[in-house]
């Protein structure tokens, strides 16, 4: 049997692995696992091919060349990474522009072709003229796809795409080809499009059996958050969900901001997400279970809104519009301590309250819209009594502020923004 060189072998298969398809920087060896801005991949090219590639190239500023396995890679920033791997040369255009000739005609001619094309001679005149080499850049992933393959961005290249794995009702698949004209030209379209909400899934997709779902308010942010298809009509988009002291809900600002938790458990959905989800007319349902009570109780606002990082996710609402449950979100009396209605979002690590002495945050041990302070506090701990637990109550008695043991914050589209109010007056 004949036994081939390693180097061979190497240079081999690599090449065999590229017929058609590209695969993933990260599999081409140490020398480019660092990095995964390459555009042009090339294979089985002395080093002195790779600078040339590069020189030709304007928008070529850096190459990294693999000694090992032949394989050259072009980078169109010069602020890359530097290399530590052995046998993994690096060089920046800048390092190697007086080096290397392009040859004959083309040694000036070259400064005159566009970034993506390269100075090449005329077969029967041996005039100089530029031509197309790629497609300038990579082609830009649709909305919630991402590529199947390393996307190189030569003339011929074919990039596939696929819907990212949140993505639960994929349409189509996504190819790109880069024409000789130096332009991706799409073939085949995909739709990778997330519902807004869950009352979207509920109507649109006929998800009727409550649990956790991908959802994305504004086609940007994603979020994971757990659906209720089954209380007041179904379609509701759960925001905050604690049934046991498994997640510490005295987090951050970054962490409210974000999310935190699981929405197969308990969870804060983040306050970038709820933003996005309140931007538009929607109902606000609190749902709560006591301590040594089996019964629910709710309480329900129209037109509530949450606001941007800007507005510290300032929350307000039209009104309390009923339920078993109390209105402990605004104040009952002359005293407005109590009242979260207009509030700023505090946290222990930015204090947005109107508390003079006090942190609300810091002292009642979870994230909330504060005033001085509340008799909300439905991020505060998981305990039975005190103020610092899971509270909800219009009592000015410090003595009584009971804990739950469950609770569930949702919010549902309304085709309306002005459900009925009570007459302030009565």
């Amino acid at each position: 049997m004949i036994r081939l060189p390693l180097l061979v072998l190497l240079v081999f298969n690599f090449a065999k692995c590229v017929t058609g398809i590209y695969m993933a920087e990260s599999s081409l060896g140490q020398c480019f696992r660092d990095i995964s801005e390459g555009y042009i991949l090339l294979f089985d090219r002395s080093f002195v091919d790779c600078v040339r590639e590069c020189k030709r190239r304007r928008r070529c500023q850096t190459i990294r060349y693999d000694r090992g396995t032949l394989i050259c890679m072009l980078y169109p920033k010069s602020s890359i990474p530097q290399t530590s791997y052995s046998g993994c040369f690096q060089s920046s255009r800048e390092e190697f522009k007086n080096r290397y000739a392009l040859e004959g005609s083309c040694e000036k001619y070259h400064t005159r072709c566009k970034i993506n094309e390269t100075c090449s001679l005329n077969p029967t005149t041996l005039e100089p003229f530029c031509e197309t080499l790629d497609c300038a850049e990579r082609p830009a992933s649709p909305q919630h796809a991402e590529p199947l393959y390393y996307v190189d961005s030569k003339v011929g290249s074919v990039a596939r795409f696929q819907c990212k794995s949140y993505v639960e009702f994929p349409q189509g698949r996504g190819v790109a080809v880069c024409t000789a004209q130096g332009e991706w030209n799409w073939t085949e379209v995909i739709n990778c499009t997330v519902p807004r909400d869950c009352l979207e899934l509920f109507e649109q997709h006929g998800i009727h059996e409550s649990g956790p779902h991908y959802i994305s308010p504004d086609n940007k942010a994603v979020g994971r958050a757990f659906c209720d298809m089954k209380k007041d009509g179904g379609g509701w988009t759960v925001v905050q969900k604690r049934n046991s002291s498994d997640v510490n809900f005295a987090q951050k600002w970054k962490e409210y901001k974000d999310g935190f938790g699981d929405a197969t458990g308990n969870y804060w959905i983040g306050n970038d997400i709820l933003h996005a989800l309140t931007m538009s007319g929607n109902t606000l349902r609190i749902q709560l279970v006591k301590y040594n009570d089996s019964s629910t109780y709710a309480a329900n606002y129209s037109n509530f809104t949450v606001g941007d990082e800007a507005s510290n996710y300032t929350m307000t609402f039209d009104c309390f519009i009923g339920g078993n449950a109390v209105n402990a979100l605004e104040s009952n009396s002359k005293n407005e301590n109590g009242n979260a209605k207009n509030m700023a979002f505090s946290t222990r690590d930015r204090d947005n309250d109107k508390s003079e002495v006090n942190s609300c945050a810091g002292n009642m041990k979870g994230g909330w819209w504060y005033n001085k302070c509340t008799k909300s506090n439905l991020n505060g701990e998981y305990c039975e009594t005190g103020q610092t637990c899971m509270t909800w109550t219009t009592s000015d008695s410090p003595w009584e502020y009971p804990g739950h043991k469950e609770t569930m914050i949702s919010v549902r589209r309304t085709s309306s923004t002005t459900d009925q109010c009570d007459d302030p007056a009565a």
